[in-house]
């Protein structure tokens, strides 16, 4: 019971990471917020709970908007009248090449997964400042924040952009004594990883590339989270934890891998059997 009396707002709660989280934090005593665009996911989810006779509630919010984002905190309040932690899990990803990426692409990927957790942070934040909680932020970053990935440009520059937004509040909110970490997660196994997971030739390719012989499963995620919102990472703060079996010291694994040997011309290999460079 680490989140006894604790009230834990999830944004994107109703799948994958999220889902695993809600129902992590659910079982070791917090009342959960599970928020997503997707209402009828987030209340499947709070029935999950009901069933183990855990405490939550289901909320629909467009991160992207602000009036959306304060309703979501003002229904956490209305309900609990607090927050004490905020895993700002919600993101999407596209996989395009970079001439190839449309306008749209590009700004859909910053708007939801750097300007909506920012929103989200901000509007968290300002409630905890406001009750004088000493809270924990936990926002989900990605591996590919670190490691330049082809046909992840939107994705991994959004999510490069969240590791300095946590390190700027983690020293801003410090005396507020609001501890702000964020997760880092290779490839982990949920609905949004499914596309890339099915394919055989990349599946050995992640196996060979990763040191712990697998991709990851939610709940190794979701244990790392719940360390973070709990008092056994009390003094851990401005942190960018990966999750991802030591994938990120490998040599640089790609999806998608281009032929650099014909001049002017994109060959990509799409199913590769990796290969360390020698």
């Amino acid at each position: 019971m680490r989140l006894k009396d604790k009230v834990a707002l999830v944004t994107g709660g109703g799948s994958g990471m999220g889902k695993a989280v809600c129902l992590e934090f659910a079982r070791e005593g917090a009342q959960v917020v599970v928020a997503d665009m997707n209402f009828e996911a987030a209340e499947a989810v709070v029935n999950l709970l009901k069933e183990e006779k855990l405490t939550g509630i289901p909320v629909q919010v467009n991160q992207t908007i602000s009036a959306d984002v304060k309703s979501m905190v003002n229904a956490s309040i209305s309900h609990f009248g607090k927050i004490d932690i905020l895993f700002a899990n919600a993101g999407i990803g596209v996989t395009k090449p970079i001439l190839k990426l449309a306008e749209e692409d590009w700004r859909k990927n910053i708007d939801v997964n750097l300007n909506g957790t920012f929103l989200v942070c901000q509007a968290v934040a300002q409630q905890m400042v406001q009750q004088k909680v000493h809270g924990s932020i936990i926002v989900n970053s990605s591996q590919g924040s670190l490691v330049p990935t082809s046909w992840f440009t939107a994705y991994c520059v959004s999510k490069a952009g969240l590791n300095m937004l946590v390190k700027c509040m983690s020293i801003e909110l410090g005396n507020h004594r609001i501890r702000v970490n964020a997760v880092l997660p290779g490839l982990i196994e949920t609905p949004m990883s499914s596309a890339v997971i099915q394919r055989p030739k990349i599946q050995a390719s992640i196996k060979a590339a990763i040191p712990a012989g697998r991709w990851g499963q939610v709940d190794d995620v979701s244990k790392t989270v719940l360390f973070l919102a709990s008092d056994d990472s009390k003094y851990i703060n401005g942190q960018l934890i990966t999750v991802d079996g030591g994938w990120v010291n490998t040599t640089a694994f790609q999806y998608f891998y281009l032929d650099y040997t014909t001049d002017g011309e994109e060959d990509w290999r799409t199913e590769v059997v990796y290969k360390h460079n020698s």
